[in-house]
């Protein structure tokens, strides 16, 4: 199937959530050439206005879906998007073709002509969940996928406001998001498809921003690593302190300090082969830990279902939420069952 923008080149940032994806795309967004949006959450957040807005091309269809953009979940944790969206408002009206798509394309450059850059993209993790999707947009996109230790994500995930604080189901979210991302690098176009670890990123930040810009087709630029002074472009958002402080490899063994052996043994066992296919040796457990690990299933599993019955929305009041669609699509994928 041919790319509905068989020119464009975006520039797509992806990763399981709690990978690195906001330090790494402070870091390109950062780069003279490069322009990198936090989360612009098309599949998870602006598509969910099209059952109201079906068509962009309809009359007044723009002028409506402008109006009710605000009242999506994302919207309060946009910082300074008010002026961007407003430019691909124009856009969009003088567009002979509007639409979804159009949107989530002009909102990229129009983020990288305020920056006078030359390469556009966004950073949205749960992305790698839509690829396919995805190229069937862009041409020439090119994904940068970033892999974390699921020890440490998972350690890093449960403790945010917004996921249980289970290690089953996370580890299985893990799980289904690498696996997503590397079927789509067994058959991408050469030059589509660059994957770095997050232990790599901060141990040694500019060998390995040095092999993305090599990716990119951009040179190395010092400023990546200087993204202290950088506006954030989200707000409201405490999960994401850490990637508007100085690069630090704190977090790279945490996970050994705030998990009990039982737990580990869970992520071990979910996360499977993976483990060491990604470069991560296995914690070696006895079999007491082993014994741990299935008395803690229960508990793991009691978290999770206790965060699911109360679970509120991103924003109260919102009219627009988030779905899962993107996740339960990942997994019948790698179940074999299709897309839908």
């Amino acid at each position: 199937m041919a790319a509905l923008f068989p020119d464009a080149d975006p520039v797509l940032v992806v990763g399981a959530a709690r990978s690195g994806t906001t330090l790494l795309q402070r870091m390109l967004d950062s780069h003279p050439e490069l322009s990198v949006l936090d989360e612009l959450t098309y599949f998870n957040g602006i598509l969910q206005l099209r059952p109201a807005v079906p068509d962009l091309a309809a009359p007044g269809a723009v002028e409506r879906f402008f109006e009710l953009l605000p009242r999506l979940d994302q919207y309060p944790y946009w910082n300074g998007m008010e002026d961007l969206f407003a430019e691909v408002r124009r856009r969009l009206l003088a567009d002979p073709r509007p639409s979804y798509e159009a949107f989530y394309l002009h909102a990229m450059q129009v983020h990288a002509a305020r920056g006078g850059k030359r390469r556009y993209g966004d950073k949205t993790p749960e992305n790698l969940r839509s690829l396919d999707e995805l190229s069937a947009i862009f041409g020439r996109l090119q994904v940068v996928h970033i892999v974390r230790d699921p020890r440490a994500n998972v350690a890093s995930r449960k403790a945010t406001e917004w996921s249980s604080a289970d290690v089953v189901t996370n580890t299985l979210k893990w799980r289904l998001d690498v696996t997503a991302a590397r079927r789509f690098a067994a058959t991408a176009a050469p030059g589509a498809y660059h994957e770095l670890r997050y232990e790599d990123l901060v141990t040694e930040p500019e060998a390995t921003l040095s092999r993305v810009c090599a990716f990119l087709g951009v040179g190395f630029a010092p400023a990546m690593l200087d993204t202290e002074r950088k506006a954030a472009l989200f707000r409201n958002s405490s999960w994401k302190d850490n990637a508007l402080r100085p690069v630090s490899t704190d977090s790279v063994a945490r996970w050994r300090t705030t998990l009990g052996r039982g737990q580990l043994g869970l992520i071990q066992a979910t996360a499977g082969p993976m483990l060491r296919q990604h470069g991560y040796a296995p914690e070696r457990l006895t079999a007491v830990d082993w014994l741990r690990a299935g008395s803690r299933a229960p508990v793991e599993l009691g978290r999770w279902l206790r965060f699911k019955l109360a679970r509120r929305p991103m924003t109260p009041g919102a009219e627009f939420h988030a779905g899962s669609a993107d996740l339960w699509r990942s997994l019948r994928r790698s179940l074999g069952l299709g897309g839908r």
